[in-house]
């Protein structure tokens, strides 16, 4: 026990001695590396995330995230641009986006197309305020709405009000609720 004792002593006593010839020598901060850019005084790109990306492509399409299917965000190219590819009125198009200024450079919607499916509105609006209408006596104060896509042309709206919590189930085809 005494040998412990004394060999504890020891090593606090030689840590002390270690820490206080150290104490007084000042380690030099280290800088970060600079990128080439920033060495350039360029400044530094950044990229616009994915869901970013896609509010540029819904702004510039003038719709809504319920007109369109099967969003694919690939990864950006040499120049930074993404191109996008997505399903509206179920045929396959594109949009290419620069990632570091959300410019769109080019997309293939025709106007045709834009112009029927603005006129469509939204199909989640329409489920949500299909349901709405559906229930009888309703006057807003709707809490925690859901609407999800169940198919291709349908939705799903869930919410709560006046203490119950209501499910409908809306086909966008037929433009009505079906149970």
């Amino acid at each position: 026990m005494k040998k412990r004792f004394l060999l504890s002593a020891a090593l606090v006593l030689s840590m002390c001695a270690c820490s206080s010839s150290t104490a007084n020598t000042e380690t030099p901060k280290e800088t970060p590396a600079e990128t080439p850019a920033e060495e350039s005084g360029q400044k530094k790109e950044t990229t616009l995330d994915s869901g970013q990306l896609v509010d540029v492509l819904l702004n510039e399409l003038g719709v809504s995230l319920g007109n369109i299917d099967d969003i694919h965000v690939p990864l950006a190219d040499e120049d930074n641009n993404f191109k996008l590819t997505f399903t509206l009125n179920g045929e396959e198009y594109f949009c290419k986006i620069n990632g570091t200024t959300g410019e769109v450079i080019e997309h293939n919607v025709p106007e045709d197309i834009l112009k029927e499916v603005k006129a469509a509105g939204d199909p989640a609006d329409a489920a949500l305020n299909a349901a709405f209408d559906a229930l009888k006596g309703y006057n807003g104060g709707a809490e925690d709405i859901v609407i999800s896509q169940s198919g291709p042309n349908s939705y799903t709206v869930d919410f709560n009000w006046n203490g119950e919590h209501y499910t409908f189930n809306y086909d966008a085809d037929q433009g009505k609720i079906v149970d």
